[in-house]
């Protein structure tokens, strides 16, 4: 019994580990070097699929640099997922910092200053303000 408990319990583990380094004021962030990405919360099933999920809803801004752990790091990419299935959120001002940004898979070297709007493949879109 006891090991048909422990194997159930490593079933689930990676359904409950997060997709973060850290979350601060809301917005999810994985660190590299001296760089912050912005990302999605975690991954999990929505019904029977698979996905990437995160809470963010409203308008969100993005700032330029962030502090963990008493060190500064610059925001500069926004991961790929970061935004996917976030039905709630209407607006993403990006910061003139963030040079990578792939949302929803469409690949970007450098987003374009001012209104850039996102079309998802299920008819929604996305506001993104770059300043």
């Amino acid at each position: 019994m006891k090991k048909i408990i422990t194997s159930i319990m490593l079933a689930l583990l990676p359904m409950l580990t997060s997709a973060y380094d850290a979350e601060i004021d809301g917005i999810y962030y994985n660190f590299s070097g001296d760089e912050a990405i912005v990302t999605y919360q975690r991954e999990g099933y929505v019904g029977s699929n698979w996905r990437f999920i995160s809470d963010y809803s409203g308008a969100i801004v993005i700032p330029e640099s962030v502090i963990y752990s008493n060190k500064t790091y610059s925001v500069t990419s926004i991961d790929e997922f970061a935004f996917e299935n976030c039905t709630e959120l209407t607006s993403v001002t990006i910061p003139g910092s963030v040079t990578r940004y792939s949302p929803d898979g469409k690949k970007l070297s450098k987003p374009q200053k001012g209104l850039n709007i996102l079309r998802y493949l299920d008819g929604t879109s996305k506001k993104l303000f770059v300043k």
